[in-house]
């Protein structure tokens, strides 16, 4: 599961642009994937860069 994570916050982070108005900040849901676990990451500006940080992951119980 901590592959899958990484691999969502690398994903996010590795998508922003160069441009300001394309930066993708607030709050992101991944859809669910094969064991239905979702997970919530929220991005912010951090110095030239965007970081991101895993608020909740959930599964299908919730």
């Amino acid at each position: 599961m901590w592959n899958f994570l990484g691999i969502a916050v690398l994903a996010v982070v590795a998508t922003v642009g160069t441009g300001r108005a394309d930066v993708p900040i607030g709050l992101w849901q991944s859809n669910p994937d094969s064991r239905g676990i979702v997970l919530h990451v929220r991005t912010r500006p951090c110095g030239a860069a965007l970081c991101g940080q895993v608020e909740r992951v959930k599964d299908r119980r919730g």
